[in-house]
Parts: C-alpha cells; sequence; structure tokens
C-alpha cells in the first residue's frame, strides 16, 4: 500500500480488514502519514497469518514494529526510507525475540534501532543501505557496526549511492574488528566518469572468511582487473569474485 489515500482516517477501517482478511504473503507500507500512535494502533489491529515480507517506511516506531513482528512469521524485514522512531522513555523495553526474521534490510539508523529492540539470532542476510544524505562517518565504519549485532551472519550485501563521496569509502586507520560473513555483495551506483568502488577493495582486510565476492559497478575498469584488484586484499587464496554489469 503505498498511497496515502489508504490511511486517511475515513478509509483505514477498510484497509485495515481488507488487509486481514487477505491471504497476503508481501505487504509494503510506505508514504504512510501516521505519527507514533497511529502506527501502534494500526499495527495492533492488524493479524496477517501468511505474511513473509515486508516494507515499511523508516518513521515507523520500532517498538511497535517488533511487537507486530513477533507476532507474525516475517522472514524478510526492508526499512523503504525515512528515520527510526524510538519510545522517549527512561525504561528501555525488553528486547523479544523474532525467530522467523530471516532477511533484513536498511538504512544502519534502523538496523542499529531493530536491534536494539528485537533479538535477531536466525538473521541469515543484512542489507547496509546508505543513501547521498548518509552521515559523514566512513561506510566501512557504519557496515561493522551493523553486522556486529548479527555474528552469525552470512551473507552481507552493501548499496552505495551514486556520487558518495570518496573520502566515505576509505578504510578505517584505527583498529576495527573483523566481520566473518562468508559472501559480499557490494552493489556501487557508480559509473565510468566515478569508479567509486575501487575505494571498497582495501574492505577486504576486515573480511577474512568471505569466499564469495559479488561486484555491481558501471567501473569502467575490465573485469578481470576489479577482480585482481580485490583479490589482492583478501586473506582468501581462492576468492571467488564475479562482477555484474
Amino acid at each position: 500500500i503505498t498511497s496515502s489515500i489508504f490511511y486517511s482516517l475515513m478509509v483505514i477501517p477498510f484497509t485495515i480488514t481488507t488487509l486481514c482478511n487477505s491471504p497476503i504473503t508481501h505487504l509494503i507500507l510506505t508514504n504512510v502519514p501516521f505519527t507514533t500512535a497511529q502506527w501502534s494502533t494500526f499495527l495492533i489491529h492488524l493479524s496477517l497469518l501468511h505474511l513473509l515480507s515486508l516494507e515499511v517506511d523508516g518513521g515507523c516506531p520500532t517498538h511497535s514494529l517488533v511487537n507486530f513482528l513477533a507476532h507474525h512469521n516475517v522472514t524478510r524485514l526492508t526499512f523503504s526510507q525515512g528515520h527510526p522512531t524510538v519510545p522517549c522513555s527512561s525504561h528501555a523495553p525488553a528486547c523479544l525475540p523474532l525467530p522467523s526474521l530471516e532477511c533484513l534490510n536498511g538504512p544502519p539508523a534502523c538496523i542499529h534501532s531493530l536491534a536494539s529492540l528485537a533479538k535477531l539470532t536466525t538473521l541469515e542476510t543484512l542489507t547496509v543501505r546508505f543513501c547521498s544524505t548518509s552521515s559523514m562517518v566512513l561506510f566501512l565504519e557504519e557496515v561493522l557496526a551493523c553486522t556486529a549485532h548479527f555474528p552469525n551472519l552470512d551473507d552481507l550485501q552493501v548499496r552505495i549511492p551514486s556520487g558518495a563521496d570518496c573520502c566515505l569509502l576509505k578504510t578505517p586507520r584505527k583498529p576495527h574488528p573483523s566481520c566473518l560473513v562468508k559472501t559480499l555483495f557490494l552493489m556501487c551506483l557508480d559509473s565510468a566518469k566515478h569508479d567509486i568502488i575501487l575505494y571498497c577493495a582495501p574492505w577486504l582486510m576486515v573480511f577474512p572468511q568471505t569466499n564469495q565476492l559479488y561486484l555491481s559497478t558501471g567501473c569502467s575498469k575490465p573485469d578481470h582487473q576489479l577482480e585482481d584488484l580485490f583479490r589482492s586484499f583478501s586473506s582468501v587464496a581462492e576468492l571467488s569474485v564475479m562482477v555484474i554489469r
């Protein structure tokens, strides 16, 4: 549901009834003009037994979203845009287990917010998505801060926007923790004029167990040069590299 008309006061009862009576497996809730209280009320009234995939605005209150997910079997969660809303309380709510969630996709702020309120022990795939208005923190620092929440992660995907500041792609100078994912997917929306993916090659030093690397790029360098460059920073002798154009 991407049109705000379905969230108007006159229509919302119809929207809730229709959703609850439909065997939907994939739901998109974006462009939602709700306040925090309205979000909470809306989610409380939703019971979707077949739901497996959910996409919501980043502004959806994290505590309400976690409560909703705790009563559903959602395996894939995506934050589309916006900034997370957390409860303004001196007492932090207890973390709820979300045993069904396997894939999480969103900007760093939303990932941190969810991880602070939920136990995500079964998460297999994490997608960290940056935008052009991201903070001035190095991208790799942000990525490692996100992966630190999920020590059993197998698959990491990082999406870097076109026109990203090359300074933010540098590898941190200070000591940094390793990330033990086996599969790494780097998607750079670059072009022949801005070969930003080249700045990501040193990142391989903090992924000592990554044996499969996927590079989605519009870089001007030939595939074999990209493959050789990234392999030169990897500690895995048989690193498999696939370039996707």
